[in-house]
């Protein structure tokens, strides 16, 4: 094992409360303390760790009110009646006012960039077609498939059979 303080202090503080607390999995356990019995800055803060959980059990527990867990529901039932909006203030001007601002901002931008109406371009009426053009440009495309052209429609696809 890698010395968890060489690795980053979070880890190191993790694994040695974990392991002052017996609360490490047996793989880590075993694996920590072979670790120990080289490391001497681990076993020093693990033996730092012990002393300050010795002194804290020898403080005197701190006496608690007979009527806390009355009081404790009481306030529970407070909140509850006010609702979930006052007993977390979620409507408060201090969140709200910000909020407006950034509103009326994107409002004001919005219509101040929004594009001018463009016109549309004048429609031209459509060309009278004469009948005998029609009859002709057909006339032609007959000919042509009649000499074995393949696809006469389709300029790029114009191949002889």
């Amino acid at each position: 094992m890698d010395c968890p303080i060489k690795g980053g202090k979070d880890a190191a503080a993790d694994l040695i409360v974990g392991f002052c607390a017996g609360s490490l999995d047996p793989a880590t356990l075993v694996a920590f303390e072979r670790h120990l019995e080289h490391c001497t800055e681990c076993s020093a803060q693990v033996l730092a760790q012990r002393s300050l959980w010795q002194a804290l059990d020898q403080l005197p527990a701190p006496r608690i009110n007979p009527d806390f867990d009355e009081k404790v529901f009481q306030r529970i039932a407070q909140e509850e009646a006010l609702g979930i909006l006052a007993s977390h203030r979620l409507l408060s001007w201090r969140h709200a006012l910000p909020l407006a601002a950034a509103c009326v901002a994107l409002g004001t931008a919005v219509f101040m960039k929004s594009p001018e109406p463009t016109q549309a371009p004048p429609v031209t009426p459509p060309q009278a077609v004469q009948i005998e053009q029609v009859e002709h440009a057909l006339d032609d495309l007959d000919m042509l498939k009649q000499m074995g052209f393949e696809n006469v429609g389709n300029a790029d696809a114009v191949k002889p059979i």
